[in-house]
């Protein structure tokens, strides 16, 4: 349950950092500019007054504020006033909801804007260009430019590092570390170098986010420990301080609320816990969405459910639900119905626990299954696609055929007019031409069949490896929605028992039972996830490969790190899934045979390369004696051979060994569309 408060006490942390951007307003009536950007070609000093104005309008008018920029750009390009169009992209990307446009936005005049000498630009640039990768959760990227945004602070000419920028990017770098409960160290560190600013030239602009952040970090720093609770104190504190300085924000006013009331809960004064949700309904009832009102009824059912006051929780949580399907935020609904069951359960009203038991089950199935239509149908689309450029290109070839047969007949009549002027001299060259014509044929003929010889290996692979993930997608499925939800209906059916035919002497064996039926419904499903890995089809390659890790790591004990560059794109659903299957052949090769304690997977992207690294510190392979003929990695080496890759694995006694797999995207993309 403490996991339940650690995802309450940050849901709403990192989004109020990224929202303090320069120029940004909170809404009021502004008035609109009578003429801006007309027509007319008007001066670079008369550019930056409109933005100036127009920056005015980002909160109240977004959609005017955004074609004023889009002007503004082009007014700015017109007279190669670079300045100009760097600043209006920004304040264009700052409106951005998607998180890839802003960050394509900001690319577009990363290289006007790093050569600038104006401070304030710079300062603008990588302070909305870490909130932007944050927001991808790219969190290396987000920490560089957060640097980037200090650096620009503190390097100024003559400076006292007492300008606004110091303190916001001391915040933004904390916020980027708090994302990591590893990392909270640092990210205490950073708030109290921004709160420490804010104190020393008394100013309060920031200084309630600074409170939030830093009481956020102090209860996130406890880590769930139930042996002390001088992080949840020392949040507790700055949380309080930072309620009266929030009352104009309520977006964090409502977070520390709930913050507020998970540190309660961690410490069991569930009293106040309940006192501190209630105020966070009470204030979302009436000026927030609807999500934050979701959001409260689920904090006040899991305190009811921690205090077994399960008539309340389920009242609370039928609330959150209702509003959930108002909404149709179906993701809501889910956690909403497994919750349910629990308290129903507990309650003994089993007919209703499996009725919601079963409707999270259908709409989480639902919900998969909606995921896997949009895969099918783009994978028609392709097929489709794919079928007719092969029946063009067979008309082409039928077409070129049909020109080859005309050109020779007519070089055969040119022949025969010859012939009869020369006859001794076209026999000679006519021998000769043959030869040579029949030379170049047969060394074209061998081309050719060797390159269908090897096109015919690599689809008789392709096709080998689709069979092997169809039947590993059936068994998951037959798993998941089978055995694992048959488990959860003998559990229900056995209280039951339990209940009519009381056993006082063997209720611990039955209690022993129960517990059994959960672990092997717990390790079926993660059979099922690991066959039918459903984070790559959401996520894709690289959050998969993560997840993998680290509850591989977990799991086994085996430190495996990952790491990847921050740019790695999208692939098509079967080239990732062959990418995943090989990764997960390496790290279990790993855990049978290395004896290793420290394991690394790293993939890297150079257009159009993509490679990847496994490596470790175990035993190692003698390359000159061991042989690389095992099952597993035949099938590894079926794999990368289907897409045309390269393999190279390095190992000595003693020192580990590394796997690089090496593929070229260009080649893969040709080879799919041919």
């Amino acid at each position: 349950m403490d996991r339940v408060w650690r995802y309450v006490l940050f849901l709403f942390l990192l989004a109020g950092i990224c929202n303090m951007l320069p120029g940004t307003l909170t809404a009021q009536s502004v008035e609109l500019p009578a003429l801006t950007y007309d027509d007319s070609k008007i001066s670079q000093k008369e550019i930056i007054s409109c933005y100036e104005k127009v920056n005015q309008l980002i909160v109240a008018y977004p959609d005017s504020a955004r074609q004023l920029f889009q002007r503004g750009i082009a007014q700015s390009n017109a007279q190669h006033y670079f300045y100009g169009v760097a600043l209006h992209t920004i304040g264009l990307a700052h409106l951005q909801s998607d998180p890839k446009i802003a960050l394509r936005l900001l690319s577009q005049v990363k290289k006007h804007v790093v050569n600038e000498q104006d401070a304030d630009i710079r300062g603008m640039f990588y302070l909305l260009l870490s909130r932007v990768y944050n927001n991808l959760e790219y969190k290396d990227s987000a920490i560089a430019a957060a640097y980037e945004l200090l650096k620009v602070a503190l390097d100024q000419p003559g400076a006292d590092p007492e300008e606004a920028n110091s303190s916001l990017a001391y915040q933004t770098l904390a916020a980027c570390y708090s994302n990591n409960q590893k990392d909270e160290l640092l990210s205490i560190y950073y708030y109290e170098k921004a709160l420490e600013l804010e104190k020393k030239y008394k100013r309060s602009k920031y200084l309630g986010r600074i409170y939030f952040g830093l009481g956020s970090a102090y209860a996130n720093s406890n880590n769930g420990d139930t042996l002390r609770d001088d992080g949840y104190r020392k949040g507790l504190h700055f949380l309080q301080q930072a309620l009266p300085l929030l009352t104009k924000d309520t977006f964090l006013l409502l977070s520390a609320y709930q913050n507020i009331s998970g540190v309660y809960g961690n410490l069991n004064d569930f009293d106040s816990a309940r006192v501190y949700a209630q105020k966070s309904l009470a204030y979302s009832g009436a000026k927030a969405a609807a999500l934050t009102r979701i959001q409260s009824y689920y904090l006040l059912g899991i305190l009811s459910l921690r205090q077994n006051r399960f008539a309340e929780a389920i009242n609370d949580l039928k609330n959150g639900l209702n509003l959930a399907k108002e909404n149709g935020l179906r993701m809501k609904m889910v956690q909403f119905y497994l919750k349910l069951s629990y308290a129903s359960d507990h309650m003994h009203q089993y007919d209703t626990a499996l009725f919601y038991l079963k409707r999270y089950v259908d709409l989480q199935d639902s919900l998969v299954m909606e995921e896997k239509m949009k895969l099918t149908v783009r994978l028609e689309l392709n097929f489709r696609s794919a079928e007719k450029d092969k029946t063009i290109a067979q008309k082409n070839l039928e077409l070129n055929e049909q020109k080859n047969r005309i050109k020779t007949n007519k070089i055969w009549m040119a022949a025969g007019l010859l012939t009869s002027f020369c006859l001794l001299g076209w026999i000679i060259l006519f021998r000769r031409n043959v030869q040579l014509r029949r030379g170049r044929e047969a060394e074209q003929l061998k081309q050719e069949l060797t390159l269908y010889q090897q096109g015919e290996e690599i689809r008789h692979l392709n096709a080998m490896i689709k069979g092997e993930e169809k039947e590993r997608a059936r068994l998951g499925r037959e798993l998941h929605d089978g055995i694992v939800s048959q488990l959860a209906a003998v559990k229900l059916n056995m209280n039951i028992i339990r209940l009519k035919y009381p056993l006082a002497d063997a209720r611990q064996d039955y209690e022993n039972m129960l517990l059994q039926l959960d672990e092997t419904a717990l390790d079926l499903r993660k059979t099922a996830h690991n066959l039918m890995p459903g984070i790559l089809i959401e996520h894709g390659l690289v959050h998969a490969l993560e997840s993998y890790c680290e509850k591989t790591s977990n799991f086994t004990g085996i430190d495996i790190r990952f790491i990847y560059e921050a740019m790695i794109p999208r692939m098509e659903p079967d080239l990732e899934l062959s990418l995943y299957r090989m990764v997960q052949e390496l790290v279990q090769n790993i855990i049978k045979h290395a004896g290793a304690a420290r394991a690394l997977v790293q993939i890297d992207f150079h257009d159009p390369l993509l490679i990847l690294t496994v490596e470790d510190n175990g035993t190692g392979i003698d390359l000159k004696t061991a042989t690389l003929t095992g099952i597993g990695l035949s099938n590894l080496q079926s794999r990368v051979k289907a897409l045309q890759g390269r393999m190279d694995i390095k190992g000595s006694p003693d020192r580990g060994t590394s796997v690089f797999l090496e593929f070229d995207l260009s080649l893969i993309n040709k080879a799919g569309t041919s």
